[in-house]
């Protein structure tokens, strides 16, 4: 088995917080493993550039979104809490959570990046956004 995608990963990190605590990535990585059944050898996969691991790129990614739409909170630096929104969803418990669904979040919506067909934006200055924010979020999204 493959490190499989970022939406693969959204709900197994959702639930690796369902005790409520404080979780660092080491400890959402854990729990995703677990979660996914991944290999010593999915577990030591990387990312073309061989400077990450998949499984660390993946739960980055995917604590971004959860930050970005409300769900979790950096309590301090690589250290997350559940909101209160993301206490809600985790007792809804949907079936499947896509980035789709993440998008149509309200804090999700505010979040995103306006950008014109040449890939720049007036809204950028307004929006308070270094080059370096605008960059990652192409990176991640896949917004051109």
């Amino acid at each position: 088995m493959a490190i499989p995608d970022v939406q693969s990963f959204l709900l197994p990190v959702l639930e690796a917080f369902v005790d409520g605590r404080e979780l660092s990535y080491d400890d959402m990585r854990m729990q995703v493993i677990e979660s996914l059944g991944l290999t010593p050898d999915d577990i030591q996969e990387r990312m073309p550039n061989g400077r990450h691991s998949k499984l660390e790129q993946r739960t980055y990614q995917v604590t971004q979104h959860f930050q970005r739409a409300g769900l979790v909170t950096r309590v301090r630096r690589g250290v997350f809490q559940l909101t209160e929104a993301g206490k809600q969803l985790l007792q809804d418990r949907p079936s499947r959570l896509d980035l789709d669904y993440l998008r149509q979040l309200p804090a999700h919506q505010q979040w995103q990046v306006p950008v014109d067909s040449e890939g720049s934006s007036s809204t950028n200055a307004d929006l308070n956004l270094s080059h370096g924010q605008i960059l990652r979020y192409r990176l991640f999204c896949g917004n051109p």
